[in-house]
């Protein structure tokens, strides 16, 4: 099954069906590369035949980092690993037509997104909720919120960099970029 054709935006959704469990797998992969996080195989079940039946594919930062006695003084401060983040895809089989649909399905976090780069210029998503976008720079600043909407890839940033120079702001290219949008819109574009 291509991947590519399941939804139209790529947006995983309760009810999308799959051929394989390996191809809900690339296509919730490929979903979390282009958000900037990542994923793993969390849990399976299977039938006495050895069927896969159900299976959850969660963020890697599912859970939370146990408490041991040596970290009551640790040497350095570390980002932490786990955050107990719920962002999960959970498919199951239906005998009836032995294709793995999408049964539950958690799509926000709890956690800034990965870093591709260290430089102090990076823009990272913080949340996304719907059409609004929250993005900062990666070593801080003020946090900006994008509007955007696919249908006529109308884009509104709360620095209106676009209404007072007539140009986008990296906050907006952040999000068009996360969008997988890698042209930008002729009516943002002056000549």
């Amino acid at each position: 099954m291509d991947c590519n054709k399941l939804a139209e935006d790529g947006i995983p959704e309760l009810g999308i069906e799959f051929n394989g469990e390996e191809d809900a797998y690339k296509f919730y992969n490929k979903y979390a590369s282009k958000m900037d996080f990542s994923i793993r195989k969390d849990y399976l079940n299977k039938d006495k035949d050895g069927v896969t039946t159900s299976k959850r594919y969660s963020c890697c930062k599912k859970g939370v980092k146990r408490k041991y006695e040596g970290d009551v003084m640790p040497k350095r401060a570390r980002v932490p690993t786990k955050t107990g983040c719920g962002t999960k895809m959970i498919i199951v089989l239906f005998r009836g037509t032995m294709k793995y649909r999408v049964h539950n399905l958690v799509l926000e976090y709890n956690h800034e997104l990965h870093i591709k780069t260290g430089e102090s210029t990076t823009m990272i998503i913080l949340r996304q909720q719907d059409v609004e976008f929250v993005v900062m720079r990666y070593n801080g600043g003020p946090e900006r919120i994008v509007v955007f909407n696919r249908n006529d890839l109308n884009v509104r940033c709360s620095c209106k960099k676009y209404e007072n120079e007539e140009i986008l702001c990296r906050h907006a290219l952040k999000v068009f970029n996360t969008m997988g949008i890698k042209t930008i819109p002729p009516e943002y574009v002056k000549r």
